[in-house]
């Protein structure tokens, strides 16, 4: 591995370690018989016998390649697949891997922000158990984006501030955007829902509940902050406990891929919880064809009251859109989104709605609808679909709504998982 090949690699592990990825790497030749490096080498030397010479060099770029591969893998925290022609258990155990894991942060000594990578030892204590774990971590560069002191509710910031997720109030929240009034950008709706379990309703708390969005460079580019009192009537407060608070939120946001962070903070008990989420936001003004977020209604989760409603849905859905999206079967459940269609000829255009089994990927509904471009207002298309839940089994599906054009010019998809958990408890 030559030294700018290890410079580069060190940089992706350093990068995948700020940005929590890890690396499987399979090499997909299998048990290769080296015909791949003999095309790249170049002729041995005439001082040396030429097969051996060759022999030799193709081994070298084989190990050099499966290096730098075992390399990237194992820094991350994954493992590498050399030398065999048997996937399968690969793949297993990469999906055995992530679905069964633990978290564990700690604070690290104080270090220069120099970038620098610093290793990483897990230990087990239990005999014949080995921890499979990230190698090292990346200092900061620079000065901390963050670090100045924080303005307004201090709980709220750190959540806010913190890489995991913080779970003193457990919450659900969707981001759906749509393309904005103003025609740039996105005006990004936020639903938040808080378990009524844990939070005090004191007569005189309140809770706040704060969105910030970060881009691909760690800058942040919106957020908002709503603040809901606990003056409530005795059933409302009733209500709050049994099933949840919702509140929704908006803000604009340039088009790319950003992580939303959502935190709250109940001051009745000093409580606070936030989640986080990746959002991608296509150029909804430049984008030939592009597919709005997708909202959901469903009628049992209107037991769930809403503190702050949001205006520009409520002509198109026929109720509050929900943050769970896990379903019972005899639910009424609704969604919507908006397809942008910014083509200059004349065409005609198909939107198709599909719901699959996550799990095998099969087709369980289906339809679509043709509109004529000239017929569009604003050049946009509400599209409504009601999810055929009495019809489903107990399982995971994916909704996607997905728009062409017929000449072929253009294709743009949006999808969102569901759960239908057949006559259980609707969860809060």
């Amino acid at each position: 591995m030559g030294p700018w090949i290890l410079e580069a690699t060190r940089e992706v592990i350093s990068a995948a370690a700020r940005a929590n990825v890890v690396f499987y790497g399979i090499d997909p030749r299998g048990l290769t018989t080296l015909a791949d490096e003999g095309i790249e080498m170049g002729a041995p030397p005439l001082t040396e016998d030429p097969l051996l010479s060759i022999n030799r060099g193709l081994a070298d770029e084989l190990r050099s390649s499966q290096r730098g591969l075992q390399m990237l893998s194992e820094e991350t925290g994954g493992f590498a697949v050399l030398d065999t022609n048997q996937f399968d258990g690969a793949f297993e155990r990469i999906v055995r891997e992530n679905s069964s894991y633990y978290v564990l942060a700690y604070q690290p000594p104080d270090h220069k922000p120099d970038g620098r990578s610093h290793k990483i030892e897990v230990r087990v204590r239990r005999p014949g158990l080995k921890a499979e774990h990230r190698r090292s971590y990346a200092s900061p560069r620079g000065k901390p984006r963050m670090a100045d002191e924080p303005k307004g509710n201090p709980r709220i910031h750190a959540a806010l501030s913190s890489p995991l997720p913080v779970s003193g109030l457990t919450l659900a929240a969707f981001a759906a955007p749509f393309r904005a009034r103003s025609g740039e950008g996105a005006s990004v709706l936020i639903g938040t829902e808080v378990s009524g379990r844990d939070l005090s309703l004191a007569e005189a708390g309140q809770l706040e509940i704060s969105s910030m969005a970060v881009d691909a460079q760690g800058e942040v580019r919106g957020g908002s902050t709503e603040t809901v009192s606990f003056s409530l009537r005795p059933e409302t407060r009733d209500r709050i406990r049994g099933t949840g608070l919702r509140v929704f939120s908006r803000f604009e946001l340039p088009p790319g891929r950003h992580q939303l962070r959502v935190a709250a903070h109940d001051a009745g008990n000093d409580r606070t919880g936030s989640v986080l989420m990746d959002l991608s936001i296509p150029d909804f003004a430049k984008a030939p064809l592009s597919v709005s977020g997708i909202a959901i209604a469903s009628a049992m989760a209107q037991t769930t009251p809403t503190a702050r409603p949001d205006p520009e849905l409520g002509q198109a859905l026929p109720a509050a859109p929900a943050a769970w999206r896990e379903f019972l079967r005899d639910d009424q459940v609704v969604a919507y989104a908006e397809v942008y269609d910014n083509e200059p000829a004349p065409h005609t255009l198909e939107v198709t709605t599909t719901v699959t089994r996550l799990d095998d990927g099969s087709v369980v509904s289906r339809s679509s609808q043709e509109h004529a471009s000239d017929s569009l207002q604003e050049r946009k298309v509400g599209v409504t679909a009601t999810l055929p839940l009495p019809d489903l089994d107990d399982g995971t599906y994916v909704l996607k709504i997905a728009a062409r054009t017929r000449h072929g010019g253009a294709t743009a998809e949006r999808e969102v998982p569901f759960t239908v958990v057949g006559t259980g408890p609707t969860p809060e």
